[in-house]
């Protein structure tokens, strides 16, 4: 199974004259980035031809919801007048079988007053969600932030979609939460160097011991096998607050 690669050339991504390609120049900076396993293209121009899931930006793999729907009709504009990935049932939720949890990993997306990420089923695993006042809550295996109301950083809402990205660094043992670029909290706890997790990532719908479907605008959901931090977190931060509009 091949992978594409993105090659990076002095100048414009785009050439006059000539149709605009759909990448930016923030994408081909994160599609660089090693370690990246799952980047669904949530755009029309990604759905596949038999409407039912989307492709890999980076591989063309199939990325296909948790039930069978047509995802060709999900999109609706959001409140800045662009396109996202409405999900309106569990149906509709992403999934990652396999993403590797054994390592480090960072997961992220741009949302609007919703997000729920983690693994699908019951069971050791990791989750995170958004309360119905934007607040941020989130656990891996037994280390969590049990409440709400500890968040303190931009509440999410349908006004504006939020850049938020997820990294659990299992070698520091720490779990960091970056909203809109900015770190807005780290858990740290010798257990998260050991925890177990199951291999799984779900976008729109986890379960913290009961299924939980987290319905709503999403833009640029991605997975990677490690923690981000310096240059490449920078790229993947510049990358999704292009989608903040």
């Amino acid at each position: 199974m091949g992978v594409r690669q993105i090659l990076q050339l002095e100048g414009n991504v785009s050439v006059q004259g000539l149709p605009a390609l759909d990448v930016t120049q923030a994408e081909i900076a994160v599609s660089n980035i090693e370690g990246l396993v799952y980047w669904p293209g949530l755009f029309s121009w990604d759905v596949n031809e038999q409407k039912t899931g989307f492709t890999d930006r980076l591989t063309d793999l199939p990325c296909m919801p948790l039930g069978t729907v047509n995802v060709s009709g999900a999109f609706a504009n959001f409140a800045d007048g662009q396109p996202a990935y409405n999900l309106t049932t569990d149906a509709m939720a992403l999934v990652k079988d396999g993403f590797p949890t054994s390592g480090s990993f960072t997961v992220a997306a741009v949302v609007g007053a919703e997000i729920g990420m983690g693994s699908k089923t019951a069971g050791t695993g990791f989750w995170f969600l958004a309360s119905s006042a934007g607040k941020i809550r989130y656990k891996i295996g037994n280390t969590e932030r049990p409440s709400y109301e500890t968040y303190t950083g931009p509440l999410l809402n349908n006004a504006k979609m939020t850049a938020v990205v997820f990294i659990y660094d299992r070698t520091a043992g720490q779990m960091i939460l970056r909203v809109n670029g900015v770190q807005v909290d780290v858990l740290a706890a010798e257990a998260l160097k050991t925890a177990e997790v199951k291999n799984e990532l779900v976008f729109g719908r986890t379960n913290a011991g009961t299924a939980q479907g987290r319905y709503g605008a999403y833009r640029s959901c991605i997975g990677f096998t490690k923690a981000l931090q310096g240059a490449e977190l920078a790229a993947l931060e510049a990358m999704l607050l292009e989608s903040v509009i």
